[in-house]
């Protein structure tokens, strides 16, 4: 596998399958787990209940041709191979409070091995000041495509598709008029 997750901090507990979801509601205190799978992106909802201040961290393990790790302007962390093709990205945390507000977070990353890359992902959460409960919603998702060279900026072009990415904060662009058959990223 290209990635290996355990929540470092959660209880071992068995998980109840819910409408293609695993819920664990009782492996973290006063913290319900919701893990879903979305096409190439796994994600965790963690529902938080209690005002603490807390860390939720990661452990990761990587397959061998994961070679280092960069942020993204979006604040995404890319684990990229020995060319710097991405492999595997983890979205800037992002919390939901009640109302629907979104509160961007920061993720950390800690090498603990290098061959193959190790290490710990980690999320510092400050709800205090937020009506309860709040959702965090951490998603690691398999990059299976990015531009591999800077060509300059795209042709002028009509007929084309685009699309906001939310987790990238990143408008898609692919094809358009003359036959073209590439795709841009634009990063906001």
């Amino acid at each position: 596998p290209l990635v290996r997750i355990r929540d470092v901090h959660a209880r071992s507990e068995p998980g109840q399958l819910a409408d293609g979801h695993v819920v664990y509601s009782s492996s973290l205190p006063g913290v319900d787990t919701i893990w879903s799978l979305h096409g190439e992106s796994l994600e965790q909802q963690l529902l938080i209940h209690t005002a603490e201040r807390r860390r939720f961290a990661w452990q990761l393990e990587l397959r061998s041709d994961v070679e280092r790790v960069m942020r993204e302007r979006s604040g995404a962390l890319l684990f990229v191979d020995a060319s710097g093709d991405g492999l595997l990205r983890v979205a800037a945390p992002v919390l939901v409070d009640p109302a629907g507000a979104r509160h961007v977070l920061h993720a950390t990353w800690q090498t603990s091995r290098k061959k193959p890359l190790s290490g710990r992902l980690a999320i510092d959460v400050d709800p205090s000041k937020l009506v309860l409960p709040v959702l965090l919603d951490p998603v690691f998702e398999v990059v299976t495509w990015q531009k591999l060279a800077d060509s300059g900026p795209p042709a002028a072009r009509y007929g084309h598709t685009l699309a906001f990415h939310p987790s990238s904060g990143s408008f898609v662009m692919f094809s358009g008029s003359n036959d073209q058959r590439d795709t841009w990223l634009f990063d906001l």
